[in-house]
């Protein structure tokens, strides 16, 4: 057998450190995006089409480069109900109500964001 240490001091006090600077940036992050947020921000393909008040109750047809994208805006949530998109994880995706969150279709290029 060999007296070969895994790690050494030092290693273990630079992981250390590298955890503690990952939980801050982790909490720093929540605490900044939390909270209610109140405006939808609609963008296709890099340009803002729509920002709506996320606590009225709205309707959008948003067309997108592959076709249209359905967004509904009711009770302080936003939901995409319907997508002309093959593989439909924009519209499987929860709704949304928190400051920081977003839907996105890539086919269509359409971002959904509270802020």
């Amino acid at each position: 057998m060999s007296n070969v240490k895994l790690f050494k001091k030092t290693d273990l006090i630079i992981v250390f450190i590298l955890v503690l600077i990952a939980a801050a940036g982790f909490f720093a992050f929540r605490i900044f995006n939390s909270g209610e947020g109140s405006i939808v921000r609609i963008t296709v393909d890099g340009t803002v089409y729509a920002e709506a008040d996320l606590n009225t109750d709205a309707d959008f047809d948003i067309p997108g480069i592959k076709g249209i994208c359905r967004l509904k805006i009711k009770d302080g949530t936003a939901d995409m109900i319907f997508a002309e998109c093959p593989n439909q994880i924009c519209v499987n995706h929860s709704s949304i109500s928190g400051k920081g969150e977003s839907i996105v279709c890539l086919p269509n290029r359409v971002i959904v964001e509270i802020r």
